[in-house]
């Protein structure tokens, strides 16, 4: 197998060289070790220069600081890789997507990169406002409280949430089961006892983009 790969890699004296080979398969079947052990040691005798980065190595370390060598390999520049990290919320498992979605496109570099960067913004935005239309009017009308004052338990939100939940005030216990529900989806997080906030911009975002 590693031979047929191998000979995949190799420059068609026509077309020229490949932009990249996929290799996929489940987690933990020897991929890692394939690479490793058979296909870069035979590439290595066929005089070719091998560059083998783990982006997993180090899950602690900030993926936008990857080896410039991999970045120059791309086509792009470590500043536009630390960019496309601000715009994906840096979130590490986002831009490593982006980043394998780089490496198997015909046209790499930072063009392709923004592109990428912006599907994948538009898939999470898309996620994001049908995970806020499966919550209940309640759940709902809460995150939007919380973008405009942060106040959910006072008599004036309470009575501002009775177009929410049946025209009736909820009770503190009801909105105080919403928002567990709301912390439970990852909609919003605790800083202080009795005290709510939106986990990040982003849910802000989809909720004004209604």
């Amino acid at each position: 197998m590693a031979a047929r790969l191998a000979d995949l890699l190799v420059a068609d004296p026509i077309f020229g060289a490949k932009s990249g080979l996929f290799l996929a398969a489940p987690r933990r079947t020897g991929k890692s070790t394939f690479l490793r052990r058979d296909l870069v040691p035979l590439l290595q005798q066929r005089g070719k220069t091998v560059q083998y980065v783990d982006l997993w190595a180090d899950r602690a370390a900030d993926p936008a600081r990857i080896n410039a060598n991999l970045a120059a390999h791309l086509q792009v520049s470590v500043d536009q890789i630390d960019r496309a990290f601000a715009a994906l919320g840096r979130k590490p498992e986002m831009l490593l997507e982006c980043l394998r979605a780089l490496v198997t496109t015909l046209e790499p570099g930072a063009t392709a990169l923004e592109r990428i960067v912006a599907q994948k913004q538009a898939e999470i935005a898309a996620a994001r406002r049908a995970e806020i239309l499966s919550l209940s009017n309640l759940q709902q009308a809460l995150l939007r409280m919380l973008v405009a004052d942060g106040a959910p338990f006072s008599a004036t939100a309470r009575d501002r949430l009775k177009p929410a939940n049946a025209g009736r005030a909820p009770s503190i216990g009801a909105i105080q089961k919403a928002l567990e529900v709301l912390r439970d989806k990852g909609f919003v997080w605790r800083p202080g006892y009795g005290a709510y906030a939106l986990e990040n911009a982003e849910i802000a975002g989809a909720l004004q983009a209604e």
